[in-house]
């Protein structure tokens, strides 16, 4: 036997999406092979392996196909043709991965908190089916899945290759969720429109006719939402993936429509533009004469090149342009290591295209894999440094609620480079398809002060998931989620099964397909078209404290810094220099120019403060100590956590003064000294002290660094 401990996985950061892995030779353009063993499962430590490879490996057939066992209904008997189609499995196998399977989730799944399970309650009942006799592989594969589906995680899912790599065809009781975005099967794409699965692509010479617009209603006269439950309900045995939240679900279960014909003697269709209702039979799939292979991933074709599955091409770009408009286009399918470099040449693209009005990164489908390999990108497209999100995992194996935090975010922190910051409107598009890493790097794409999201809420799929050691077990394929993510500066609350709203929710429509538009690309692109790009980030400079140095202040835009942007006189003298710092002392969420006077022996320590108009600000010039030499230092920090910086000044480097840390408010009309901020940094009474700021403990409130003088 092999001990829960023994088959613990082994942990992948940031790993692809293990739908890359687990639906496994979904469909087959190619010829099925009538082999008599499934295809084999991915050999353990192989890393990513995407789909689109494992959907290379051939099918097998059913072992024992049984036509006159399938049910009249979609409610009826399944569960013979179930036993009879695989036969029966091994039950001390079935048993020993039936535990490990059971207690590895209850004691290290870590996206309980949202949505928690009565493991006991889900469990109990199935061993007591299968101890001590077992069950046929199909019913033991549909067990598994009630137990995947309850944890309702696109990371979590159990699979017996030899049923779940059947070949899919009329008379097989498989069903068919989430495969990403592969469609052979079906020869035709759906997304959902007012809750109704409406066809956006198709194959040429599709055997149904099915065309643009065309809404498949469901099967035998049943809408398919109705007859997708009582599949669920009859305990059918799954392939593909659950969403993470409860409308991913749904979604899923929309665009899965088209996918489950071989489960059906007729397809109900409604004609776009007429209205007309046929009921053709789904024999018209069985070698149809034509080629069903077919991917969709929830997006038309705008001009863009589009990423190719058939040379792992994950991430394409180009310029949109729309009249006088020109946007910068970005594909993201997925993020394995080889997106690294193409997305950081994609983003050097539009950071070096001056005439770009903005920028489009459209992610609606992204099948996850490493939220690092956006990380050289997306420093392009930021100014500053920004933490993102940390994650937990589970800290008691007898407590779903027990969480740790990492405390590590800077680890998943986005190092932006002033001199690239992309300061123009970036539209992200995203959807339910967007799973795993694809969910992770959208989140972190919000923090960009020009991002606004279209589109649908992601699946909700922020994890982590891990492959469960099933090394003594090769017919068996499972993973499972040993941690959860949050936003870092809200630890605890965990965002399985949560997710993020997008900022204007908006999704294909049939209007539009049927002309050509995409809807959320067209409203992207207005956004765009409204927004003005924000104002670069200044660089503030002041001369030092040379004897014949002007008291000017200089302000730069990088990348442009042949010539300043503007010059303001803060003092009128011509030596000495000027100490400069940028602080939000007004709370308007603009930071103001601070100015202190240089250490000249005959210039007392005058602070002053600009708008970035050149403006100075009213009631803020004032002598932060009683002295009239040797100057001041100057600095800004929001000392109380109001959001409004505090001027924080430093003595200036007299012979006679020592380290005096003094710090003031201002409201707009005068300035006023900080309670209890006056006092010496150091035991010395001279050469006067350095002054900065930030939050060093996380708190939300800066704390006072200090320098010796």
């Amino acid at each position: 036997m092999v001990s829960t401990r023994d088959a613990r996985g082994i942990r992948r950061h940031g790993a692809f999406l293990l739908l890359l892995i687990l639906s496994l030779a979904v469909f087959t353009s190619g010829p099925m092979t009538r082999a008599a063993e499934p295809s084999p499962a991915p050999s353990s430590g192989s890393g990513i392996l995407p789909i689109f490879e494992l959907m290379q490996q051939p099918t097998h057939p059913a072992p024992n196909l049984r036509p006159d066992l399938v049910p009249k209904t979609a409610g009826g008997d399944w569960q013979s043709l179930i036993d009879a189609t695989w036969g029966p499995g091994d039950p001390l196998e079935q048993q020993e991965l039936f535990t490990l399977w059971r207690d590895t989730l209850d004691h290290e799944f870590a996206c309980y908190i949202n949505h928690d399970v009565d493991i006991p309650a889900l469990c109990d009942p199935l061993w007591d089916e299968l101890y001590p006799g077992g069950v046929s592989r199909g019913r033991f594969q549909a067990m598994m899945n009630i137990i995947s589906r309850a944890h309702l995680n696109g990371h979590t899912y159990f699979g017996e290759l030899s049923v779940i790599g059947t070949a899919l065809e009329p008379g097989v009781p498989l069903m068919v969720c989430f495969v990403g975005g592969i469609n052979s099967h079906f020869g035709a794409s759906l997304t959902v429109h007012e809750g109704e699965s409406f066809v956006y692509d198709v194959v040429p010479d599709h055997p149904l006719g099915l065309e643009p617009g065309d809404v498949i209603l469901g099967y035998d006269g049943v809408p398919w939402m109705e007859l997708r439950q009582q599949l669920i309900d009859a305990h059918l045995p799954f392939k593909g993936h659950t969403g993470t939240s409860v409308a991913a679900e749904a979604h899923y279960a929309g665009i899965t429509a088209g996918l489950n014909w071989h489960l059906f003697d007729t397809i109900d269709i409604r004609k776009y533009g007429s209205g007309d209702i046929q009921h053709l039979p789904t024999g018209l799939l069985v070698d149809p004469g034509v080629s069903l292979e077919h991917y969709g991933f929830e997006w038309l074709d705008v001009g863009v090149p589009l990423p190719s599955t058939d040379d792992d091409n994950w991430l394409t770009w180009g310029v949109l342009e729309r009249g006088d408009l020109r946007i910068g286009y970005i594909y993201c399918l997925a993020w394995p290591e080889e997106t690294a470099e193409s997305f950081l040449e994609a983003c050097r693209a539009m950071v070096d295209d001056p005439d770009l009005d903005g920028l489009i990164i459209d992610s609606r489908t992204n099948l996850g894999g490493g939220m690092y390999f956006c990380n050289d990108g997306l420093s392009l497209l930021f100014n500053e440094v920004v933490n993102t999100v940390d994650f937990g995992s589970r800290s008691d194996p007898d407590d779903h609620m027990a969480m740790q935090e990492y405390g590590f975010p800077g680890q998943f922190a986005i190092i932006g480079e002033p001199d690239t910051f992309f300061n123009k409107p970036i539209a992200v598009l995203l959807g339910p398809g967007v799973v795993s890493a694809g969910d992770q790097v959208a989140l972190r794409m919000t923090y960009h002060p020009m991002v606004r999201t279209f589109g649908k809420p992601t699946s909700s799929t922020f994890d982590d998931p891990t492959a469960l050691n099933l090394s003594g077990h090769p017919g068996f394929i499972a993973s499972y989620s040993t941690s959860d993510a949050y936003r870092w500066d809200s630890p605890g609350q965990y965002l399985n099964h949560v997710g993020f709203p997008v900022d204007e929710e908006i999704w294909l429509e049939p209007d539009d397909v049927v002309n050509g538009l995409d809807t959320v690309v067209e409203r992207a692109v207005a956004w765009i078209a409204e927004t003005p790009p924000m104002a670069r980030p200044l660089v503030i400079t002041g001369p030092g404290p040379g004897p014949d140095n002007v008291s000017d202040v200089h302000a730069y835009a990088p990348p442009d810094t042949a010539a300043p942007e503007f010059v303001i006189d803060a003092y009128g003298v011509d030596r000495y220099g000027v100490n400069v710092a940028a602080a939000d002392v007004d709370g308007d969420g603009y930071d103001e120019i601070l100015t202190g006077a240089g250490p000249g022996a005959v210039f007392g320590p005058h602070v002053r403060a600009f708008e970035t108009n050149t403006a100075q600000l009213p009631g803020l010039s004032f002598l932060a100590y009683g002295t009239s030499k040797y100057g001041v230092k100057v600095t800004g920090g929001d000392l109380d956590g109001d959001g409004t910086d505090e001027i924080i000044t430093g003595a200036g480097p007299g012979a006679v003064f020592g380290p005096h840390v003094r710090g003031f408010s201002y409201d707009g009309t005068a300035v006023t000294p900080v309670p209890g901020v006056s006092y010496f940094a150091y035991g010395t009474p001279i050469w006067g002290v350095n002054v900065s700021s930030g939050d060093l403990d996380g708190d939300g409130m800066d704390e006072i660094v200090t320098g010796a003088g």
